[in-house]
């Protein structure tokens, strides 16, 4: 059964990351990992909100001038090892594994997109696969722990539940040892890690948010949340599902009720979710978390036993409030089948983002040569993978650049308007010369001089993602260049 699934798993994964582009978040990490010293990486992680584990990870791919796409295989594997944990280990029904392993966070969000969140839900599915062995193996359990607290923000209260729920239980059972403590320090090592590299989460000044962590402080975000992880398309009219969602995580608290280490770790990892959802980005990405977050602590929950004073009498026993939950958990996975299926084929179809096919065009004409100038972020992270040692004209910014530290610089460049970038692109680059320009956004007045190169426009995400190329007549014209906008006029 596991072995079959995950088979299945990892074709319908690997032939779908055949087709997909790399967007910006993603491409970001490897110019990251790629083009900055140890150091400045370490210094840009402030900037981008998320620990090292996922760039350590990268980084040797990167260094090593290995394939772009290598990173996408790599970010697969994490993500074909996570499902095998759960079609193999977790006590579970097999329809229910079957459900999440194929449901739209797994078998897409968590992935397709290479981004730092594989690498936390397979060390906690790690995690909950040795738990009954937590105390005879601790060290393992410790490191695990430690590796969690650095693989995503969202997974570091998570992490910091489950290491005062091994300290409780070691002082309770008078295990106290040498591996032990060494599991402890370990786990201590982790979080203090993930201080460190936040400068003990004090935000730099210079950030995009003026100096605050703080973006939204919009408490619908942490309803839209819940709602999305349990039915994921539905952000947009959330409000109609919100009551079904909140019903379903009640039933989790009830089918716990008598667990209390595990309602630990699930108020924990809520809260702490909820937290961040209402101070920073509340992106459909995160939302995920919160479900596998839950099944998490219904894995480890076999593991306790009722403490007589939880007990409550005429109450139903631990295993009828799980089949509750999860009649109920078995409904939202078949909702959301359909958003994951929906993905993969969109994905096939239609470009994830246009910077892969304007790469191609750039290669096949011979335009790798030209200067390029580029306003918005989004087109210089994702298309700067593809052309290992140029770099590209931030406008916004005034430099040559393949990489952005995102902050206030970086942010008053992105939201300036395209009229505004190529006014101020006249002034940096001098008339007469050659220049390339790559916008998300065909511009509403060409000015004279310009030309309509190339576009690519039918993308799966949207306007931010497409690109429109516009070619600066200077001394000489290439050409390729000549005939391609005779085309397109």
């Amino acid at each position: 059964f596991a072995l079959l699934l995950t088979a299945l798993y990892a074709w319908l994964v690997l032939t779908t990351l055949r087709a997909h582009e790399l967007w910006r978040d993603e491409a970001q990490t490897w110019l990251i990992c790629r083009d900055a010293s140890l150091g400045e990486m370490f210094s840009l992680l402030r900037y981008q909100g998320h620990p090292a584990l996922w760039y350590l990870l990268v980084r040797p791919l990167a260094q090593l001038g290995l394939p772009y796409e290598t990173m996408g295989l790599l970010h697969v594997s994490l993500a074909i090892g996570s499902a095998f944990l759960v079609l193999r280990f977790a006590p579970l029904p097999r329809l229910t594994r079957a459900l999440l392993v194929f449901s739209f966070w797994m078998i897409w969000m968590y992935a397709i997109e290479s981004r730092v969140y594989a690498i936390g839900i397979l060390l906690l599915f790690l995690i909950a696969q040795g738990y009954p062995d937590r105390h005879a193996r601790p060290w393992r359990h410790g490191l695990l722990i430690a590796l969690l607290f650095n693989s995503n923000l969202h997974m570091a209260f998570l992490a910091g539940a489950l290491t005062l729920g091994f300290a409780w239980e070691t002082l309770r059972r008078r295990t106290w040892d040498a591996r032990h403590g060494a599991a402890l320090a370990l786990m201590a090592a982790g979080a203090l890690a993930l201080a460190w590299q936040f400068d003990f989460f004090r935000a730099p000044g210079d950030n995009m948010y003026r100096g605050s962590f703080a973006w939204e402080r919009n408490p619908t975000a942490i309803l839209r949340g819940i709602t999305t992880a349990f039915f994921p398309g539905v952000q947009n009219f959330y409000e109609y599902l919100a009551p079904a969602a909140v019903a379903v995580l009640l039933l989790l608290i009830f089918a716990l009720l008598t667990r209390p280490v595990c309602l630990w770790f699930v108020a924990s990892h809520v809260l702490g979710m909820s937290l961040l959802l209402w101070l920073t980005s509340a992106l459909s990405r995160h939302y995920g978390l919160f479900l596998l977050g839950g099944i998490f602590a219904l894995w480890v929950a076999p593991y306790h036993e009722d403490p007589v004073r939880w007990r409550i009498p005429r109450l139903p026993g631990f295993e009828q409030r799980s089949r509750l939950f999860l009649w109920a958990l078995n409904l939202c996975l078949v909702f959301s089948l359909y958003e994951g299926w929906k993905l993969h084929a969109m994905d096939r179809k239609h470009d994830y983002s246009g910077t892969c096919r304007m790469a191609e065009f750039f290669v096949r004409e011979g335009l790798a040569g030209y200067p390029v100038a580029i306003h918005r972020y989004a087109h210089l992270s994702s298309i700067a993978p593809y052309f290992p040692g140029k770099k590209f004209w931030y406008i916004g910014i005034g430099e040559w650049v393949t990489y952005v530290r995102q902050d206030a610089v970086h942010h008053r460049a992105n939201e300036m308007s395209h009229e505004d970038a190529v006014r101020l692109l006249e002034q940096q680059v001098p008339v007469g010369e050659p220049l390339l320009l790559l916008t998300d956004k065909p511009l509403k007045i060409v000015p004279a001089g310009y030309w309509p190169v190339f576009k690519v426009d039918d993308t799966v995400r949207g306007t931010d993602e497409m690109c429109y190329l516009y070619f600066r007549e200077g001394r000489e014209i290439p050409p390729r260049i000549e005939t391609q906008e005779r085309a397109l006029q």
